[in-house]
């Protein structure tokens, strides 16, 4: 798979890119202790998605690629957000960002919600703007006063101070008080 998570259990979620119909990613999941594989297939297509961990230990994967973008130019972003349950192995659709995402970056940040940032939208453009991810209200634009040019897969980290920081960039505003 080119996308990887180690989860809770130790178990490895590997997804990757559907060459075929239906247009969803092709997951498997990995236990390194007894080397076997089982399968954990999306409904969707979660490549070029941005990934973090929620505190109970879910992954939550926001956009990918639209199965309509075109065969040239930027890809477009879907704004499809999805859990991954480790206990369960099972995908669950939770609602949507505000705009589409594909090589974002999804953030945990310290109070439990997600900061989502860069990537293409629905139209193919490079997003500058960013939005926070609640698992309980779901998904909300920052205000424009955060907007930043970011590149595709920003190096998002969170500082000891809860403050946010791109390595390549710039910093960016303090959004944990949000």
């Amino acid at each position: 798979g080119i996308h990887g998570s180690v989860l809770p259990d130790g178990r490895v979620l590997h997804y990757a890119y559907p060459f075929q119909a239906p247009f969803a990613s092709i997951g498997m999941l990995w236990n390194p202790q007894t080397g076997a594989f089982q399968a954990a297939p999306a409904t969707n297509n979660l490549f070029c998605g941005g990934h973090a961990f929620l505190p109970d230990g879910t992954l939550v994967v926001m956009g990918g690629t639209d199965q309509n973008s075109p065969p040239m130019g930027n890809p477009w972003g879907h704004k499809e957000i999805r859990h991954f349950n480790y206990q369960t192995s099972s995908w669950t659709y939770v609602g949507n960002t505000v705009k589409g995402r594909w090589y974002p970056t999804s953030t945990a940040l310290p109070d439990g919600r997600v900061l989502i940032t860069g990537g293409f939208d629905e139209a193919g453009v490079l997003n500058n703007q960013h939005e926070i991810y609640d698992p309980v209200n779901g998904s909300q634009l920052l205000p424009t006063s955060a907007d930043l040019p970011l590149p595709l897969y920003p190096w998002m980290h969170v500082l000891p101070n809860a403050k946010v920081f791109d390595a390549a960039c710039a910093p960016i505003a303090d959004v944990t008080r949000t």
